[in-house]
C-alpha cells in the first residue's frame, strides 16, 4: 500500500474505491486539487446505483492497493458525508468536511481558494 501522488490521477480514474474493510463505495470520478499546492486533496466517488451521486474524501487518507483505492473510513461514513456538487468545494463545506473526517486542512493553502478539479 502506498499514499496517492500527483502522478497517480490519471491512472486511477475510474477505479473502485473501498472502505476500510473492503466493502466498495464507489468509482474514483474526480480529483479535487489544492489550488496553491496543486496537490490532490479531495477525492471524488462516485456513488450508488448509476454512480450519480457524489462524495469526496481527503485525498491524503487514500492508499493505492493494486487494483483499487482504499479509505479509511466505512461505507455508510462516506455516504452519510456533506455533499458536494459542482466543479469546486465551496469554503464553508470544506470546513464542514475536514471537520466531518477529523483531518487538518493543509498548512500551505488558504481554504478560499481550493476547489480545482479533475476529471
Amino acid at each position: 500500500m502506498r499514499t496517492m501522488t500527483n502522478a497517480d490521477i490519471e491512472r486511477l480514474q475510474g477505479m473502485e474505491v473501498v472502505d476500510a474493510n473492503g466493502d466498495k463505495i464507489g468509482r474514483l470520478e474526480d480529483v479535487y486539487h489544492d489550488i496553491d499546492s496543486g496537490q490532490p486533496e479531495w477525492l471524488g466517488i462516485g456513488t450508488g446505483l448509476l454512480h450519480n451521486k457524489r462524495r469526496v474524501v481527503p485525498a491524503l487518507t487514500a492508499e493505492i492497493e493494486d487494483d483499487h483505492v482504499r479509505v479509511p473510513y466505512t461505507k455508510d461514513l462516506v455516504k452519510d458525508s456533506p455533499d458536494v456538487d459542482g466543479d469546486e468545494i465551496a469554503p464553508d463545506r470544506e470546513r464542514e468536511l475536514f471537520a466531518y473526517y477529523g483531518v487538518e486542512p493543509s498548512q500551505d493553502a488558504d481554504a478560499d481558494t481550493r476547489g480545482d478539479r479533475d476529471e
